[in-house]
């Protein structure tokens, strides 16, 4: 008799395989799910970010704002969007769009200005 904790045997097509704990035919274990748990927290992260900006720009509106405010703001969505995509760090996406809205500012503000 084996002990519980051992190594377990399990015959597939005639041929004798050797499990280790927390491994079974045709499974990665635990660590395998909890990467894929992780990939799709991270998917569910970007998801939300992303759906907040078009909530944040529909209702928003552009309509009585200045060149520079106009570029502002479309230069911010575009850098948090694409920092959020790219897959950066919390730090790196609101630095993104910081950066982003202050060349989009300038941006606007000097088209706005001819």
């Amino acid at each position: 008799m084996r002990p519980p904790g051992g190594p377990q045997t399990a015959e597939k097509a005639g041929v004798i395989c050797i499990l280790q704990s927390g491994q079974g035919l045709g499974e990665g274990g635990y660590d395998a799910s909890l990467r894929e748990a992780k990939k799709r927290e991270k998917i569910m992260i970007k998801t939300k970010i992303l759906t907040l900006l078009v909530v944040a720009g529909f209702l928003g509106g552009c309509e009585n704002m200045t060149m520079g405010q106009k570029g502002a703001v479309t230069g911010a969505a575009l850098g948090t969007g694409i920092a959020a995509v790219a897959g950066g760090s919390f730090g790196a996406v609101v630095g993104a769009g910081l950066i982003g809205g202050a060349v989009g500012y300038l941006g606007g503000s000097a088209i706005g200005d001819k």
